[in-house]
């Protein structure tokens, strides 16, 4: 009698995965066909000698395939000679629930107030367009949880789980663009930044005025040098 293989236990986590994957996949796909459909349909001439605009807006594509989705924006203003531009970027985040038992205590909370804010210079080269830069870096994240265990108890408590860090600091960039026509373009950078921050962790117990029961306090602070290799990739849009 034949012995039949056992199932890799690596089998059904990817299964889980991969509806997700193919998810945002077509979500982003139709995002660009009923986003950009109507100017590729004009089909505005791809001329050898790039028209540049005052405005751009992009949207980094790479948390499109993360769970859950999250939406990082671009916005670049060009100065008078077009070799320069001032760029804002910022991936806004903000999550709430509340207690219906007990609406005083917050349950889940999220929050990404971050964004980075420079100038960037820039050489072209036909379609394609080298650029380099600094920005000023601000980070600030917050998120918590509190949940209620032992109501029926005499002194009813909560698990908390409490983030929150807030840094600051500068990042140089350097990134490369390419033209679809004189209104679209694609384009990916990395970064090194350099940043100082503070970070406070609240883990244990607490009881239903937020009070210490058996609450274990972190705070840390210090400098972070980190590296990315592929700090954006971004579809942008010309005007």
């Amino acid at each position: 009698m034949k012995t039949l293989p056992k199932k890799s236990r690596h089998c059904k986590p990817f299964a889980v995965t991969a509806p997700n994957i193919l998810k945002n996949t077509i979500f982003f796909l139709s995002f660009l066909i009923l986003g950009f459909g109507s100017e590729l349909k004009a089909q505005e001439s791809v001329d050898k000698e790039i028209k540049l605009h005052d405005w751009e807006i992009g949207l980094d594509i790479r948390p499109f395939f993360d769970t859950p989705i999250k939406v990082g924006v671009m916005v670049k203003k060009s100065l008078k000679d077009k070799t320069k531009a001032i760029r804002f970027r910022t991936a806004p985040e903000f999550y709430n629930t509340k207690n219906k038992t007990f609406p005083n205590i917050g349950g889940t909370n999220r929050l990404n107030a971050s964004f980075d804010l420079g100038i960037e210079k820039r050489r072209q080269f036909g379609k394609f367009l080298f650029y380099y830069g600094s920005d000023f870096r601000f980070i600030y994240e917050l998120g918590g949880t509190n949940i209620g265990l032992g109501i029926n108890q005499s002194n009813p408590t909560l698990v908390r789980n409490y983030y929150r860090h807030i840094a600051a600091g500068v990042a140089g960039v350097i990134g490369g663009k390419f033209f679809l026509n004189h209104r679209l373009s694609l384009s990916a950078e990395s970064s090194l930044s350099l940043t100082y921050g503070l970070t406070r962790r609240e883990t244990g117990e607490v009881d239903y005025n937020l009070q210490p029961v058996n609450l274990f306090i972190e705070e840390s602070s210090g400098v972070a040098l980190k590296l990315n290799g592929i700090a954006a990739f971004m579809i942008s849009y010309h005007f």
